[in-house]
């Protein structure tokens, strides 16, 4: 099966879902259509990040891999 690519607006927007419903992870996940170990690796890396925060920390990735691209040329 392949693999999704969500983008981190995506993300946020889905996890913003299961804060608001207030039910069980298990339940939402159903619903949401996301895996309980996805869920839990995203909380991990954008729980507390809003969608500003999230752009600025995908600008940053991407600079870190081209300066890294330069540095190994």
């Amino acid at each position: 099966m392949p693999t999704k690519r969500h983008s981190s607006e995506q993300i946020i927007s889905k996890l913003g879902e299961v804060e608001v419903q207030g039910m069980k992870v298990t339940l939402t996940c159903k619903q949401v259509k996301n895996q309980q170990q996805t869920h839990f690796m995203w909380c991990r890396e954008y729980g507390d990040l809003r969608m500003g925060q999230a752009k600025r920390l995908k600008q940053l990735k991407r600079k870190m891999t081209d300066s890294k691209k330069c540095w190994w040329s």
